[in-house]
């Protein structure tokens, strides 16, 4: 069996790819039925839990605008929209130890009758002060609210929501960054961020995903020293329904591109066997394709490869894609064993999390299968330029066959 063997590995400057942690706060809402969101703690878990809900705007003027009911959280049930944060400041030390933090919840539901339908929404956003979360209020008729559109101000360094004309939408400060279409409006969001600190002006990396899917990748920084308190939002003339929420530590990957070889090296032979590279990526490219050409990087050509230019979108990017290596068969004068290389040039738009990538040149080995000039060693019975217990296995079966001398054999005895 083959061995796969990493030998080439390219890291980017944006970061994409990330492993989960610690669980810092996580609720199932498994609770009995409350208008008061915390009433029990039952269904919290996390490092941090229990925790409280701060419930800051209640759309409908009624306790019922939040509620645990059948184990969810609804929010916005009745007219209008809701806003809600957690009491904690999302500074902890574990999150700058591991280098970042992620947030994930499940929307099972957004009802509306509305036909604004970009504008009916539920999400989460993160990077607020707790003056600016309790003072989050509606979208149209108020100075600020958690995500920003309307009349109102976001005041999220980062939110993203699941809107019901099936998209997903990315913010920040109320600016809209992007909006992706993603065919549902129900399912899991998640958002990854990689931060070194909480400093004003410190430059953070989010990376966006849906049911598991990356979607998104943005840049953003913090806009205020120390301030990460992280909210809930929802927009409906019926009703939102959250469950799953998840607070965690993460491992933020860089982006890289793998050329894995077989056995540990990559040879061919002349008018003999071909070998082969796979080429992978660590993670989506993203709207963006990524292209590799791949040449041989002597002149004259020393191998042939196949396909000679590797195409990675969001739809194939998960199946690693093989080149094959064929050895040229030609007549000059070389080592029995003589190398060259392949050159690797990857192309993506600047946006692309594998901009600027550098693949080095992989080395291939090409076995001769003639001496050139100086012709074969006598003893090199299978004209492979080497002599070895191959060429032994040859004389002993040509003695086996000639041990009596005939005009069509080598009379071995002489």
């Amino acid at each position: 069996m083959k061995q796969m063997l990493y030998v080439c590995v390219c890291c980017m400057a944006l970061l994409t790819g990330a492993t989960s942690g610690e669980v810092l706060f996580g609720d199932t809402y498994n609770r009995p039925d409350s208008t008061d969101a915390d009433a029990s703690s039952a269904g919290m878990g996390g490092t941090l839990a229990p925790l409280v809900y701060q419930e800051s705007y209640e759309g409908s003027g009624a306790a019922t605008s939040i509620q645990i009911a059948s184990s969810q959280l609804n929010v916005a049930y009745g007219p209008g929209m809701a806003n809600m944060y957690l009491g904690h400041n999302f500074i902890d030390t574990a999150i700058l130890s591991a280098g970042g933090f992620s947030v994930s919840v499940d929307v099972v539901q957004i009802s509306s009758a509305a036909t604004d339908l970009a504008n009916r929404f539920a999400g989460f956003g993160v990077g607020m002060t707790e003056a600016e979360a309790a003072a989050a209020k509606d979208i149209t008729d108020h100075p600020t609210t958690l995500r920003g559109g309307g009349s109102a101000a976001g005041v999220c360094d980062f939110f993203v929501d699941l809107t019901m004309d099936n998209s997903v939408r990315v913010w920040s400060r109320g600016t809209l960054l992007n909006t992706v279409n993603v065919g549902a409006v129900s399912g899991t969001l998640k958002a990854v961020f990689s931060c070194s600190d909480f400093n004003a002006g410190s430059a953070v990396t989010v990376m966006v995903y849906f049911n598991g899917t990356q979607c998104d990748t943005q840049s953003i920084t913090w806009s205020d020293a120390n301030a990460n308190y992280i909210g809930l939002s929802g927009r409906a003339s019926n009703v939102v329904v959250f469950d799953n929420l998840s607070i965690e530590t993460s491992s933020v990957q860089s982006a890289r591109i793998t050329v894995a070889q077989t056995d540990g090296k990559t040879m061919a032979r002349e008018g003999g066997a071909a070998d082969q590279v796979l080429v992978s990526l660590s993670s989506s490219p993203l709207a963006y394709p990524v292209t590799m050409a791949v040449v041989d990087a002597l002149d004259p050509d020393q191998v042939t490869v196949n396909p000679a230019q590797l195409v990675f979108t969001a739809d194939n990017w998960q199946a690693a894609q093989a080149i094959t290596i064929t050895a040229i068969d030609d007549n000059d004068m070389e080592r029995a064993v003589h190398d060259t290389t392949l050159a690797f040039a990857v192309s993506a738009d600047a946006e692309s999390p594998y901009a600027g990538s550098i693949i080095p040149e992989l080395p291939v080995q090409i076995a001769e299968n003639d001496c050139g000039a100086w012709g074969f060693n006598p003893a090199d019975f299978n004209l492979d330029c080497q002599v070895n217990l191959e060429d032994f296995f040859y004389f002993a079966q040509e003695w086996i066959e000639c041990s009596l001398p005939d005009p069509e054999c080598q009379d071995f005895r002489l």
